[in-house]
C-alpha cells in the first residue's frame, strides 16, 4: 500500500485531524438542532404558557405560525376551552441596556397592538423605558404587517 504524500507531513496531518474534528461537531450539532426543533417548540410551548396563565390572560400559545425575521416567533392563539381564539402573539426576546427577558407580544386580528406579558423576568418590563417599549411595539406592528 502506497503513502499519501500529503498525510507524510506532521503539520498537514494534525491539521487534516483537527478541521475533520471541528466539522464533525458542526455536522452532529446542526442535525440536532434540526431533529429537535419539536421538542423545543414544545417546550418553548409549555412554558410561555405557564407564565401567560399566571397573568390571568384567558388566551394561550396554539402553534408556531411562522417567523418574524430575527425577531422571535409568531403563534396562534387559542382560549382556555380549546377554541380559537383572536389575534396572535409573537414571543420573543426583549432587550433593555444589558438585561434580556423573554415576553410575548399579543396583537390583535386589526393588526393593533395590545400588551406586553412577561415570559421570566417580571422586572425588565417595569423598568421598560417608554422609548425602548415605544421601539419594540413598533418593531412587532412592522413584523406583523409584513407577516400577511
Amino acid at each position: 500500500m502506497k503513502n499519501n504524500p500529503f498525510f507524510d507531513n506532521p503539520a498537514r496531518r494534525g491539521a487534516f485531524l483537527s478541521f475533520a474534528w471541528i466539522a464533525s461537531v458542526i455536522l452532529v450539532g446542526g442535525l440536532l438542532w434540526l431533529f429537535t426543533r419539536p421538542i423545543r417548540t414544545g417546550a418553548l410551548l409549555r412554558a410561555a404558557n405557564r407564565n401567560i396563565a399566571r397573568t390571568g390572560e384567558t388566551r394561550r400559545l396554539l402553534a408556531p405560525a411562522g417567523s418574524a425575521a430575527g425577531l422571535g416567533t409568531w403563534f396562534t392563539l387559542t382560549d382556555e376551552s380549546g377554541g380559537a381564539a383572536e389575534g396572535s402573539a409573537l414571543v420573543f426576546t426583549l432587550f433593555s441596556g444589558a438585561r434580556a427577558a423573554a415576553c410575548a407580544a399579543f396583537v390583535d386580528d386589526r393588526g393593533g397592538f395590545e400588551k406586553f406579558i412577561p415570559l421570566g423576568d417580571v422586572q425588565v418590563i417595569d423598568d421598560l423605558p417608554e422609548a425602548v417599549y415605544a421601539v419594540y411595539r413598533e418593531r412587532i406592528l412592522r413584523a406583523r404587517e409584513n407577516r400577511r
